[in-house]
């Protein structure tokens, strides 16, 4: 009798401090969320959409477009390769394959030859565990490379449960930018044999043609580049795998030998990676004026100063604006933004993924719930019927303006997460975008809120797996519980 009632105090008060636990996670880590804040007078007066225009004369950086997936690897390695002084690089995740097999090891190469690295991944969805766990510590012993992990989590300090690193970018020396939406992984290279759904995304190059000369700082890679340091100084990002033990560091020698092995093979598939020169010139375009564009860097939620920004050079158009974004989640003040853009512009679309190409249904059952209020917005929605899923996010503003980066146009991104885009001022690269975005659209069906999809004689509705309508239908209809976090 005694031995049953000690179980049952054990439990009553497990079970008593257990909800405790979450209702300390929903006070401190959830609810402060749901309540968003506002842009400060202070910031609103200090910005400016005419700063990000040039003139006619080409400025000193050069830009071009990496589409497709193999192009975005291969343009990351040779980056790699290239590097003379110093690589800060920073990434959202890391998924393990053979691309990231070969990412690493070419870190693991400039690393050897004397370049500086520095690497900054997300706390929480690095994947650095398991099979890759190695790889941490052959980066931690290597005695030319920093790595710190932005906001690990604390199981009791829920306030570090959100407030992820969303950045994608690689800065090396004072010459080359690689910034986009892409993190690293064989989907989002479109890596052969990878046998799931792609992830389609782009890159933006950035080409400083006077690094090393006195001009050099004209160029938007030292802004990248202070945004870098500024957020690698910040207490929550934090080192890891300081002192590793004999076995972690016997492991990640074995590591080492093997990510290198595996950039060798890949460098000598490809012989024209590890040529001394890129020719920069045939991979880019002149621009007028390149700008860098972020959120604000600390881990609670946040200002909304990137939307704020982007709003309001898409309220400077005077005829189009057209957006690619693979998850749209908005809230009321967003929605009365976007309204306000497009009250006198003649071509207003929306790109994003259907339910069948989504691979996010949480963040589409979002979508869904305020997708008639959208229709009244946009003058034309595309849902994406190809095959994979788009993962691009980008904006065409009139003839002349382009924004690429890693903000998707919902919430997380608007007020949760850090992330960066660059604003690219130029026709030529402008046409660039618009050719990739174009294609993308002509994949597309058009939405109408009253009869739906409108048929076309070129795009067939894929199919949506059954599974996927059965869930997102209940969700749709609870979205507005979770929303604020997607």
């Amino acid at each position: 009798m005694c031995k049953k009632t000690w179980k049952q105090v054990v439990l009553r008060y497990g079970m008593t401090g257990l909800a405790v636990y979450f209702i300390y996670i929903i006070a401190l880590g959830i609810l402060p969320y749901a309540f968003y804040p506002k842009v400060s007078q202070q910031f609103k007066e200090s910005f400016n959409p005419k700063t990000f225009y040039g003139t006619d004369k080409p400025s000193v950086d050069r830009a071009g477009i990496m589409e497709k997936g193999e192009m975005g690897l291969e343009a990351r390695l040779a980056m790699i390769h290239a590097a003379e002084s110093s690589l800060d690089i920073s990434y959202y995740s890391a998924h393990w394959g053979d691309s990231t097999q070969a990412f690493f090891g070419a870190m693991l190469d400039a690393a050897n030859r004397g370049v500086k690295v520095r690497f900054l991944i997300d706390g929480v969805a690095h994947h650095l565990t398991s099979q890759a766990k190695t790889t941490v510590y052959a980066l931690a012993q290597n005695p030319n490379i920093e790595l710190k992990f932005y906001n690990p989590i604390h199981p009791l300090k829920p306030w570090t449960f959100n407030g992820r690193l969303h950045d994608k970018y690689i800065i090396v020396d004072d010459k080359l930018v690689l910034l986009g939406g892409r993190n690293i992984g064989d989907k989002y290279f479109e890596t052969e044999g990878y046998k799931k759904s792609y992830s389609l995304d782009r890159d933006v190059l950035v080409y400083n043609t006077v690094a090393g000369t006195s001009q050099s700082q004209q160029s938007v890679i030292y802004q990248v580049k202070q945004y870098f340091g500024n957020i690698w100084a910040l207490d929550t990002s934090k080192y890891r795998y300081r002192r590793l033990s004999t076995v972690q560091t016997a492991a990640g020698m074995e590591q080492t030998d093997r990510l290198l092995e595996k950039y060798k093979l890949f460098m000598t598939s490809r012989p024209h990676l590890a040529s001394e020169k890129i020719d920069l010139d045939s991979l880019t375009v002149p621009t007028a004026k390149v700008s860098f564009l972020h959120n604000p860097i600390h881990t609670q939620k946040k200002e909304p100063l990137l939307w704020y920004q982007l709003s309001e050079l898409m309220r400077n158009a005077e005829h189009k604006v057209v957006i690619q974004s693979p998850y749209t989640v908005l809230n009321r003040a967003m929605e009365e933004s976007l309204q306000q853009v497009g009250e006198n512009l003649e071509q207003y679309g929306l790109l994003t993924n259907s339910l069948a190409s989504s691979p996010n249904i949480l963040a589409y059952s979002g979508y869904v719930a305020a997708r008639s209020s959208l229709g009244d917005i946009f003058q034309q929605i595309y849902e994406y019927q190809g095959d994979h899923s788009l993962h691009g996010k980008s904006y065409l503003i009139d003839e002349d303006m382009s924004l690429i980066g890693s903000y998707n146009l919902d919430l997380r991104s608007t007020y949760i997460n850090t992330e960066v885009m660059l604003a690219v001022h130029g026709e030529q690269f402008q046409r660039l975008l618009e050719h990739h975005m174009d294609a993308y659209q002509n994949t597309s069906l058009v939405y109408d809120k009253q009869e739906g999809y409108l048929e076309s004689s070129q795009v067939t509705q894929r199919n949506t797996p059954s599974y996927k309508k059965w869930i997102s239908y209940p969700l749709q209809k609870l979205s507005w519980l979770y929303k604020f976090l997607l």
